[in-house]
């Protein structure tokens, strides 16, 4: 281990702004979510367009980029690329505020994509370089409890700004004159992003671990996915169809609770958003618990828990979502986001502890790109398609039970059935 490693209050601080460019990052992507009907009225899109919006021009250039970005980050220093990355993503982010076409915000939004796909690889690699073995799981879990943490604070945050700005239906902006409310919210979490950049330049650049033992190729890590096809055909597919329900809900749970309950942007960013944040943020450290009290019996314990936290997440879900009152809708709400964040770390660390070390990264990489190609993109479209042509506007929530009732049970039973096989697997590793 390299004596240059940083000392333990210098890479506390680099999760510390590593975990704050996340939550960034997440409001950035998220708060599109409070603002889907002004945003439908003034550029007069369909629900469907807002869908791309939000999914498929998001997913474009941050999935395609994301191997790229990582060879970057094997080989320049990780903090200039975060610093260029987040100025990209939150100037992108500013730019949204300034479209006056579908075909503006889409050019914006494929940017925010773009400077996003910097943060994964190069945090990766940063917490990594920064912690010896013993602490990097800690250090890990922490910067990933943005996922579902920054989700929740993005719209407690989004809920905020919009509440601030939403005073009249315009707002005047120095330099640039008066401007729609949900414009000026883009401009302000756009350029507020910028402290990001400037906070990257902070972290302490480690020196880069020695890998051990040789390196990965594509065709070497094919070969184990194909011997082994019966614990990742069934994994894989299961978190394909997690990641579609998860982006969906992202995309749409607040439209669904300002139509279908007449609330308001920031009403639904503080309560939702508060909901989403604790029992959101819960679901992976109670699962992780839950998997460490279950025996091999039935298979791998971590994703015998996956099961059957999926299994429950689709009929909370839909009860949730059938609610007449927005209070019930909550109440549901609070366990249906507590099982259904169970699988978000144990089903990645499932797939981690089945492939060789030597192919770890590359196999990494294939999740967050196979997430991203489907559930960033497909989530929000399915749920749009099925509004606009099969339930209509009003029926945005049976659109959502139906992606819920639909995903998470076949996810159940794929789980369940790589748990066995992946026993069977890791156990001959640790053998």
């Amino acid at each position: 281990m390299s004596t240059d490693m940083p000392s333990p209050r210098a890479a506390w601080w680099t999760v510390a702004v590593l975990f704050a460019a996340y939550l960034v990052s997440f409001v950035d992507r998220v708060i599109i979510g409070l603002l889907v009907e002004p945003i439908k009225a003034d550029l007069q899109l369909t629900d469907t367009e807002f869908a791309l919006l939000q999914g498929m021009a998001f997913a474009l250039l941050y999935t395609v980029l994301g191997l790229p970005c990582g060879w970057l980050a094997d080989r320049y220093p990780r903090r200039w690329l975060l610093t260029a990355g987040s100025a990209i993503w939150s100037l992108a982010t500013a730019a949204c505020g300034l479209a006056g076409s579908f075909g503006q915000f889409l050019a914006a939004r494929i940017g925010v994509g773009a400077g996003e796909a910097v943060l994964p690889p190069s945090a990766v690699s940063l917490i990594v370089d920064s912690f010896p073995p013993r602490n990097r799981a800690l250090a890990m879990s922490v910067y990933t409890a943005a996922s579902s943490i920054g989700a929740g604070a993005a719209l407690l945050l989004g809920g905020a700004v919009v509440a601030a700005v939403a005073q009249s239906p315009r707002v005047d902006i120095p330099l640039i004159g008066p401007i729609a409310s949900w414009q000026a919210v883009f401009l302000i979490v756009g350029l507020g992003g910028l402290s990001i950049s400037a906070l990257a330049l902070t972290i302490a650049e480690p020196p880069r671990a020695t890998r051990q033992g040789p390196q990965s190729t594509s065709a070497e890590l094919w070969r184990h996915l194909l011997a082994h096809r019966a614990v990742f055909l069934p994994l894989i597919a299961a978190m394909v169809l997690y990641a579609i329900l998860a982006y969906g809900l992202l995309a749409w749970v607040p439209a669904f609770f300002m139509r279908s309950y007449g609330m308001g942007a920031a009403e639904v960013g503080l309560k939702y958003g508060l909901v989403l944040l604790v029992f959101g943020g819960g679901g992976g450290l109670a699962g992780a618990a839950f998997a460490a009290r279950l025996t091999r019996r039935f298979g791998s314990p971590g994703l015998i828990a996956c099961a059957i936290a999926a299994a429950l997440t689709g009929p909370l879900m839909a009860f949730a979502f059938a609610s007449h009152t927005p209070t019930i809708a909550l109440l549901w709400f609070a366990p249906a986001l507590l099982t259904y964040t169970v699988p978000s770390g144990l089903a990645i660390a499932a797939m981690q502890s089945a492939v060789p070390s030597a192919h770890r990264g590359m196999a990494a990489a294939l999740y967050y790109l196979l997430i991203g190609l489907f559930g960033m993109a497909l989530g929000p479209l399915t749920i749009a398609l099925l509004t606009d042509n099969v339930f209509g506007t009003d029926g945005l929530r049976w659109s959502l039970a139906t992606v819920a009732l639909a995903s998470a049970p076949i996810a159940a039973i794929l789980f369940w059935k790589a748990a066995r096989p992946h026993a069977d697997l890791t156990a001959q590793g640790e053998s």
